[in-house]
């Protein structure tokens, strides 16, 4: 069995990353610029909500190419800047080392049960039917991370081949074990990041020729360009699973690519099955089963909607876990701040300090 995970930004935002849009305008508008179609961008920026659609429209208002360029430019090189030293931080963090042995359990415990229990929290006939088809199958893991950052992925490949050979060996002990793959579509921190939308007809009406601009804000055609084979991957870990789960991303207009595959692959095979991480129910108080019931339906249909999807029967494949929250790291690295404090306090008592 294969099963894929698509991992967004709120996979960073779980683990207490300052990766959100609000986080990265608030960094960039700080930074010096004498440009003024960068100073004009920074004055509209923080009242956009999706930036890469609507930089498709702000580059459509620059009076030429190289102007739209400068501005797409400029906010990749301070968005990388502020990502890095995040990305360096959370490192730190999560850090393994003796002192943070009880954290480092408390973290991988956190991800393994993740990777591994992402569908316990749907209704019963859901539930009971996915341990049903992973009883007696060899069980592999495919990621797709749609972030740039990378502090995560060494632990997440580990556990996840752990998982993958602990079940595979409980089936047959000469049962050939593959690695995990993670694929990070956009690429990683660096100057490698991919930045943009999904197709030319997002941009604006365009009045300059913007040959180039498309090569540098339209991420599928920048795949192409860059690096065909991870864009071949990512498509075959989507139509070669059988199961896949979306953590921390909207699947929005300007991954439309993605979004699009998904819907194809979820068509092609009605035993397909998709989870859906919506990141505004992982902390909702509908407990009662009726409640979780009624959020889940208008959450599918809120999403078949953007999608231009009629519910034909293919809502019967698609699960949205109402109250549950994975890849919870951030409650794991709390947890040390308040171990930490507590030490300070204790120490504090036993010294005779106030």
């Amino acid at each position: 069995m294969e099963i894929t995970f698509l991992l967004g930004n709120g996979l960073d935002l779980n683990c207490g990353c300052k990766s959100s849009y609000k986080d990265i305008y608030e960094y960039y508008i700080q930074q010096p610029s004498n440009n003024e179609w960068i100073k004009r961008l920074k004055k509209e920026i923080s009242t956009w909500g999706d930036f890469e659609m609507e930089m498709a429209k702000f580059v459509s208002t620059c009076q030429s190419e190289q102007e739209a360029i400068n501005c797409i430019r400029d906010f990749k090189r301070q968005m990388d800047r502020h990502l890095q030293f995040e990305n360096n931080r959370m490192e730190n963090e999560i850090k393994e080392d003796e002192k943070t042995e009880f954290l480092n359990q408390s973290i991988i415990e956190e991800i393994e049960r993740s990777i591994k229990n992402f569908y316990s929290s749907c209704i019963p006939n859901v539930s009971n039917e996915i341990e049903r088809r992973m009883r007696n199958a060899p069980v592999y893991y495919n990621f797709i991370s749609f972030n740039y950052t990378t502090f995560l992925d060494q632990l997440i490949i580990r556990i996840a081949k752990e998982l993958s050979n602990q079940k595979n060996k409980s089936i047959s002990k000469d049962m050939y074990c593959r690695l995990p793959t993670l694929i990070h579509i956009h690429g990683t921190l660096g100057g490698n990041e991919l930045v943009g939308i999904d197709n030319k007809e997002q941009f604006g009406e365009i009045t300059y020729n913007h040959e180039a601009l498309e090569k540098n804000f339209i991420k599928p055609l920048l795949n192409f360009v860059i690096d065909l084979q991870r864009f071949t991957d990512a498509t075959d870990a989507i139509k070669n699973a059988d199961i896949i789960c979306v953590f921390g991303m909207s699947l929005g207009d300007s991954d439309l690519t993605w979004r699009t595959k998904i819907i194809e692959w979820l068509q092609k095979n009605e035993f397909h099955h998709l989870f859906l991480y919506d990141y505004s129910q992982c902390g909702t108080d509908n407990y009662l089963i009726d409640e979780k019931m009624d959020a889940e339906d208008k959450a599918k249909r809120e999403f078949l909607t953007k999608c231009n999807i009629e519910t034909n029967g293919i809502e019967r494949q698609i699960h949205i876990p109402i109250g549950q929250n994975i890849f919870n790291i951030k409650k794991c690295l709390d947890r040390k701040k308040q171990i930490k404090i507590g030490k300070q306090t204790v120490q504090k008592i036993l010294m005779g300090v106030p």
